[in-house]
């Protein structure tokens, strides 16, 4: 949005500027239909009786500052990927659920926990005012997603993931913080230590055409997280792509 509006103005179209709206509405609207109370009740029901964290490869330094991030890209083979929309289409379920349950699978082969807890990154936007796409301010947010694997068919997890990922929306502006204190899990220990990032659409090329009539160059974009072990999978028409 911001860019948009910056080529806008450098390629002498102000009139293509849409009225602003107010990142302060949508956080008015959000404490007048917030009740803490109810968030707390959710995730201590989640949460109460986790009592250790759940760290792929023992990992649990969740505090540094991503300077030393190693970035790793794939593509899924159009194969592949064509199942998996054919699966998540018969089961009812988008293709992030399947996802989901994938990703508890290998947090719990690398973790050793057959009840794993992980991050899920929320646009934070679904649960908000009209107009909330074109608002500038912080939406997104992490929240943590329990998977109980032990004895589960396949169909019972994507079953179980979808379940908790329909809850998990309605809280989707608590506090992280909130959400750490309702489990059993004392201090500042973590309760995990990896997170997905589910990325709905390819970005469009057209604001990048945009910005190159309107003389703007990219020279980096670099992405950080202090969590020390997250995947993101960008759902394209064309597949699906894996950065870890």
């Amino acid at each position: 949005i911001m860019l948009a509006e910056v080529t806008s103005l450098l390629a002498g179209r102000p009139q293509d500027l849409g009225p602003p709206v107010s990142y302060r509405n949508h956080i008015a609207q959000v404490l007048a239909q917030r009740r803490p109370s109810e968030s707390e009740a959710f995730f201590r029901a989640k949460l109460s009786d986790v009592e250790g964290p759940t760290a792929p490869f023992e990992v649990v330094e969740v505090r540094g500052n991503g300077s030393r991030v190693t970035e790793v890209r794939e593509m899924l083979e159009w194969s592949l990927a064509h199942r998996l929309r054919a699966q998540a289409r018969a089961r009812g379920v988008s293709p992030a659920t399947l996802f989901h349950a994938a990703w508890g699978l290998v947090v719990s082969k690398t973790s050793g926990r057959d009840d794993v807890v992980f991050g899920s990154v929320l646009l934070g936007r679904l649960q908000g005012s009209a107009g909330a796409q074109q608002i500038l301010g912080m939406f997104i947010n992490t929240l943590p997603l329990r998977l109980r694997l032990a004895e589960l068919s396949v169909e019972d997890l994507v079953d179980q993931t979808q379940r908790e990922l329909v809850e998990l929306l309605a809280h989707e502006q608590t506090s992280l913080a909130v959400a750490q204190r309702c489990s059993g899990l004392a201090g500042a220990t973590p309760l995990f230590s990896s997170l997905l990032n589910y990325l709905h659409g390819a970005p469009s090329r057209a604001p990048e055409l945009a910005r190159r009539d309107a003389g703007i160059q990219m020279l980096a974009s670099p992405e950080w997280t202090n969590y020390p072990i997250a995947i993101s999978v960008e759902d394209r028409d064309d597949g699906f792509a894996l950065v870890m």
